[in-house]
């Protein structure tokens, strides 16, 4: 079977793999990042095909399922098929690879975030680009944890959050010490920098989901965008959660910190959703990633939309409990 993509380019393709699959086999990546059909990264529209796609998709409103999109990363084909507003990620990115690492560090900030400090062997270093993620295995659990660190620093950094049952966090939690032996899968994830970046770059995220935006944030630092070109938007419930935010790595940026369930002088209280509202910025000249749950990424999305932001410069990273 063979499926056109914005009426540009031709690929054969396999029932057996997603549209996603089948186009990074012809060296083509379609941006992308939960791969479980969760958010809308990989979104793509139907000219004309038939396909499957399984109907847990939860990153297509049903205007979209309506209008022809599908979820690319969980989409195979059963017809040739054509395919438009296909975005794929400029560059190569580095090569996923499986390596062993030692816990360097266990850090509590709160009580139900850790900060874990992975180092791999010398000789066998994660190359990743900054706001990629990974997946981190011991035993048989595996799960997906974004990376805090920049490609430059020594150590591998992560910010996870204690969910309640869930396997991986007991370990982490209760059972982890250094030294740990574990695996990583990585890297993974196009919530990364595109090649030219715009005027302003807007950082948005709740919870953990700093991690990548941190990673993004201090790289762009080093590689010289200047301060007043970044505006960082995190959301806690409380001021108190607000002990990962690591400002003082933030030097001379414009921070902004939400409450979501207190009003708290310095912070804005409510979501950040509401915060974005108060920026003057022109954001048909502004890049805007933000991470967190799904709630807020859909209403960010479509209200950065409708201040002006086009689509393509929305990118966002899911994060999603796992059990």
């Amino acid at each position: 079977m063979r499926v056109n993509i914005n009426n540009s380019l031709e690929i054969v393709v396999s029932s057996t793999n997603s549209i996603l699959t089948s186009a990074k086999k012809h060296g083509l990546t379609i941006r992308h990042s939960c791969l479980s059909g969760r958010c809308s990264e990989c979104k793509v529209k139907v000219v004309s095909g038939d396909f499957v796609m399984p109907s847990t998709q939860e990153g297509l409103t049903e205007r979209e399922i309506q209008e022809g999109y599908c979820l690319s990363c969980i989409t195979t084909p059963l017809s040739d098929m054509e395919l438009e507003e296909v975005s794929f990620i400029e560059g190569v990115l580095p090569e996923v690879k499986t390596i062993p690492a030692k816990i360097s560090s266990l850090e509590f900030l709160s009580e139900d975030v850790l900060k874990v400090t992975l180092r791999t062997p010398p000789n066998k270093s994660l190359e990743f680009l900054p706001g990629q993620y990974i997946d981190l295995k011991i035993k048989s659990i595996k799960r997906s944890y974004s990376i805090a660190s920049t490609p430059s620093d020594s150590e591998i950094a992560l910010l996870i959050k204690n969910y309640v049952g869930g396997q991986f966090s007991n370990y982490l939690f209760n059972e982890a010490k250094i030294n740990d032996l574990l695996r990583i899968e990585g890297p993974k994830g196009t919530y990364i920098f595109p090649k030219d970046l715009p005027q302003h770059l807007i950082f948005i995220s709740t919870g953990t989901g700093i991690a990548p935006n941190l990673s993004l944030t201090k790289s762009a630092l080093k590689q010289g965008v200047q301060s007043s070109q970044i505006t960082l938007i995190h959301g806690q419930r409380t001021s108190k959660e607000h002990v990962y935010s690591i400002e003082e790595a933030l030097d001379g940026i414009k921070v902004i910190q939400c409450t979501s369930r207190e009003s708290t002088e310095g912070y804005v209280h409510g979501y950040v959703q509401d915060a974005v509202k108060g920026l003057n910025l022109d954001m048909k000249k502004s890049l805007v990633f933000a991470c967190g749950n799904p709630e807020m990424v859909k209403e960010l999305k479509l209200q950065m939309i409708a201040l002006g932001l086009e689509e393509r410069n929305f990118k966002s990273d899911i994060f999603v409990p796992s059990n």
